[in-house]
């Protein structure tokens, strides 16, 4: 059996509307005639009493019942009195109720159908009541003779009378309630009929199947989705667009050129044309964007798609290293079939001492090589790449060499730099040197001598620092501030979206983004003017602190502190400022992390030596004070962050984290907005969001409850029995605190079986 298909929900609100306009209508006709017919009643008992009044006011009357035959006078005088005020009747009879007046004569002599008693006691009164004319609306009041009451009068006019009167009035209000009934309809048939194509006809319950239906939809796709409006606002984005783009909570509502995207994929963003496949770089990752705009008539938006490239791109650089790797092993072979049959003709024509020699010059050169890399890098994966790059760069014609003061010992590279990262940069930088020198565009110079890639890699100190110099034709200052943006390359027929060019110009810019993941900088050329032999291109981690201040204790916690964050290293402790000057002197440092109340002066002080000293190492000071003055003094001496005591490792780590963006930053800002953007990197600290699945009021409970536990600590167990939540839930909101650095966790032995873990709060510095 067919089942008949709901109505649609713009039928149902236009049924539901009618019907509202009806019943309003009908509720003005209700009133108004009700409102009439007490107004048509009020004015009928008036007339009544007025007519009933001046007769009983008359003197003829009394005179008239003192005669012998009252009827004769008194009907001829009531019918003329009934007919001038438009009564319908009026009634002249004696105190016990019979009538010597009546319009109709034959009714004369008869009693009076009506109450009495209140006339009789000498007040005037109305009723409604039904007599010989019917029910009629009627005044009675009493007839007095010197102070008696000697007879009654009553004059009314009939229900039917008044009821007549009542519809001739409601004609124009019965009209006007038609006119408004037909013009809401019309106009509640006008928004409907709107209301309809824009919901396409659906009923109410596909509406709300298609809102669950995309709510489900929206938040299972693990690629990113974003709706812009007409404004090129963020209308819509869902969890995976929030990552892949690296978004807050609050992007909706925010214009795309506010969310600090790259230039590049927000030119894509806001492209009036679809973008089809176009691959950008983020801060953290490869996204492919695929865009769409919606038009109905005019531009509504845009649907923008975003899938993560990151890894396949990893894997493609991974392919394209192992194909590299592939050609140098045939390419090599087929050299060595070639010098295998020299040195085998030189032994027949009995030159053996020159086939000795041919076959170990190769051979030694090659070990040589391979002998400095072992010898200077024993970072494995380093190493390998070196030699395979040496490899490929051979059979281009380019000589690859390692720089004298190349030095990376096994194991001093932090444990946090993924290897993956270290072949994105070293790799790329390689493989863009190793064109340069060995294309077209060397020039008659760089024939002239063989093309030459000179490799730095040097580790001390925990810093990693890698040079890639080329024999090329070098690169232009005017190139320099977009060489590491999506697109450039120094071959303009093969650009990104060129024919051919798929793949091209984005090299440089994954350098980039590997080297700010890990908290280094990068930066390209030399000097002013055209780029000579080429330019240094290097990497380094991490920015190095001085800790200064007094308390040992504290001084130990803040370097604790710092070597935590990712992208830092305490490059030493002193405790006053005469050992902090001599620790600049003999080793420069990126920032210093300064008390501002040493036992040998204030920090201030320090600080206005040190810049009198030319020393320009930025400063974040840690101290109480709380001197709106003191804090003014040390902005203008180049103070980048205040930090009060007490505080806790997430506090600091903020600091420092906003501190490496803001160092991050570099090029020429497009405008104010941009100045404003690195500066609030400094200005507006704002608390970490917190990972997928975790609440802020559940974190704060699970606090309180942590923070609430005696020295032992707490159990997850307890902690969620405390908070109301599970186990296992209230575990991953303690582990995001040992995380974060505010608790600490440790096993509980003396139990059989495995060991229960209790989790301590731990006290700021």
């Amino acid at each position: 059996m067919r089942v008949p298909r709901p109505r649609s929900l713009a039928g149902q609100l236009f049924a539901m509307q009618v019907v509202l306009v009806a019943v309003v209508v009908a509720g003005y006709a209700v009133f108004t005639y009700v409102t009439d017919l007490r107004q048509t009643e009020e004015t009928a008992r008036l007339r009544a009493m007025t007519a009933a009044r001046a007769i009983a006011a008359s003197p003829s009357v009394p005179e008239a019942i003192r005669g012998a035959d009252p009827t004769a006078v008194l009907q001829p005088y009531a019918e003329t009195v009934r007919r001038d005020t438009g009564v319908a009747f009026v009634t002249i009879m004696d105190p016990d109720g019979i009538r010597w007046t009546h319009p109709d004569p034959e009714r004369i002599g008869e009693e009076f159908l009506g109450h009495t008693g209140p006339a009789l006691a000498g007040r005037t009164f109305s009723e409604t009541y039904t007599g010989t004319l019917g029910p009629s609306v009627r005044v009675v009041t009493p007839i007095r003779d010197g102070g008696r009451v000697v007879g009654l009068v009553s004059a009314g006019i009939t229900v039917e009378r008044i009821s007549a009167e009542v519809r001739r009035q409601m004609a124009v209000p019965a009209g006007v309630a038609l006119g408004a009934l037909v013009l809401g309809g019309l106009g509640t048939y006008v928004v409907n009929a709107r209301l309809r194509r824009h919901t396409h006809g659906m009923n109410a319950a596909e509406l709300s199947r298609m809102h669950d239906y995309h709510q489900a939809a929206l938040h299972a796709v693990r690629e990113g989705l974003l709706m812009l409006d007409g404004q090129r606002r963020i209308a819509l984005v869902n969890d995976g667009g929030r990552e892949l783009l690296g978004l807050g909570q609050d992007a909706v509502g925010r214009r795309v050129t506010e969310l600090g995207l790259p230039p590049s994929l927000t030119g894509a963003l806001l492209a009036s044309e679809p973008r089809v496949d176009e691959v950008h770089p983020t801060a953290e990752r490869i996204v492919v964007v695929n865009t769409s705009p919606v038009s109905g008539g005019e531009r509504r938006g845009t649907v923008v798609t975003l899938r993560d490239h990151t890894e396949l791109q990893a894997l493609s650089g991974e392919l394209d290293s192992v194909r590299g790797f592939a050609e140098a092993l045939r390419s090599q072979a087929h050299e060595a079939a070639n010098r295998l049959h020299a040195v085998v003709s030189l032994i027949e024509l009995g030159r053996a001492d020159e086939a000795v020699r041919f076959a170990t010059e190769e051979l030694e050169l090659a070990q040589a090589l391979t002998d400095r890399v072992v010898a200077a890098v024993g970072e494995p994966v380093l190493a390998a790449l070196l030699l395979g790059k040496a490899a490929q760069a051979s059979e281009r014609g380019v000589e690859l060499t390692l720089a004298p003061e190349s030095r990376i010992d096994d194991g001093v590279l932090p444990p946090e730099l993924p290897p993956r990262d270290l072949v994105t940069i070293l790799g790329n930088l390689i493989d863009n040197a190793v064109e340069a020198a060995g294309g077209e565009s060397s020039g008659a110079e760089g024939r002239e001598r063989r093309p030459r890639v000179t490799v730095t890699a040097r580790a001390a100190d925990g810093e990693l620092l890698l040079r890639v110099r080329d024999t090329g034709p070098g690169i232009t200052p005017e190139a320099l501030d977009g060489m590491f943006e999506r697109g450039w390359t120094t071959k303009a027929a093969r650009r990104i979206g060129a024919e051919g060019g798929a793949g091209r110009g984005i090299g440089l810019a994954l350098v980039r983004q590997a080297v700010r993941r890990n908290g280094g900088t990068i930066e390209g050329g030399g000097g002013g003017g055209p780029v000579s032999g080429g330019g240094p291109v290097s990497g380094r981690v991490p920015i190095r602190v001085l800790v200064v201040e007094d308390d040992p204790v504290a001084a130990d916690a803040h370097a604790l502190y710092v070597e935590r964050v990712r992208g830092f290293e305490v490059a030493g402790t002193v405790h006053s400022g005469s050992a902090a000057r001599r620790h600049l002197e003999r080793d420069p440092v990126d920032l210093l992390l300064l008390d501002l109340y040493l036992p040998d002066g204030h920090g201030l002080g320090l600080l206005r030596s040190l810049r009198a000293a030319g020393r320009t190492a930025d400063v974040i000071a840690v101290t109480s004070a709380r001197d709106l003055a003191v804090v003014r003094e040390g902005v203008s001496l180049g103070v980048v962050q205040h930090v009060l005591k007490p505080f806790a490792f997430a506090t600091l780590r903020e600091r420092l984290v906003r501190y490496a963006e803001f160092r991050a930053a570099a090029g020429e800002a497009s405008g104010q907005e941009e100045v404003d953007r690195a500066l609030s990197a400094l200005r507006a600290p704002s608390p970490p969001a917190l990972p997928k699945g975790l609440s802020g009021p559940t974190l704060e409970s699970v606090t309180r409850a942590l923070r609430g536990a005696d020295r032992s600590g707490i159990t997850a167990q307890a902690a969620g029995e405390a908070v109301g939540i599970s186990r296992i839930t209230a575990r991953r909101y303690l582990e995001h605190l040992v995380d974060t650095g505010r608790a600490e966790r440790r096993p509980q032995y003396g139990q059989v079986g495995r060991p229960e873990l209790y989790y301590r709060w731990l006290s700021p510095a």
